[in-house]
C-alpha cells in the first residue's frame, strides 16, 4: 500500500450491454480514456514526449545505436495474438514519427475494427 495514485482527470461514458449501438466495451473505454485526458487538459503528445523522455534520455538508446547500421532498414508488423479491437493507430502513428519521421506507417485496419487471432 505504500504506492501512489494519482487521479488527473476524470471520464466518464455512459455504460451500454454491448452491442447495444455497435460498439463494446473497447469503445466505451476508449471514449472514457479521451474524456479524461481532455479533463486532465493533457494531450497525447506530451505524454509521448515524457514516456521517450524517459525511455532514451539524454543519450538515446545505446544498444541500438551500437548495434544497428545507421543506414539500416526495416520492416515491421503487429500481429494480434487474441481477438480485439484496433484501438490508438494515431497515437502509434504519432510515436514513430517522434522517433523518425522518414518512417512510413500504414495501418491495414482502422481504429474500432476488430481482428481474430493470426
Amino acid at each position: 500500500m505504500g504506492r501512489k495514485v494519482y487521479v488527473v482527470g476524470v471520464g466518464m461514458t455512459k455504460f451500454e450491454k454491448p452491442g447495444s449501438r455497435e460498439w463494446d466495451y473497447p469503445d466505451m473505454a476508449q471514449e472514457a480514456g479521451t474524456r479524461a485526458l481532455a479533463d486532465a487538459g493533457v494531450d497525447y503528445v506530451e505524454i509521448v514526449g515524457r514516456a521517450l523522455s524517459e525511455d532514451l534520455g539524454s543519450r538515446g538508446d545505446i544498444t541500438s545505436d551500437a548495434c544497428v547500421p545507421q543506414s539500416a532498414e526495416s520492416r515491421g508488423a503487429f500481429v494480434a495474438r487474441g481477438a480485439g479491437v484496433i484501438a490508438g493507430l494515431e497515437v502509434a502513428a504519432y510515436v514513430f514519427e517522434a522517433l523518425d519521421p522518414s518512417v512510413i506507417f500504414a495501418p491495414l485496419l482502422a481504429d474500432g475494427e476488430r481482428v481474430d487471432r493470426r
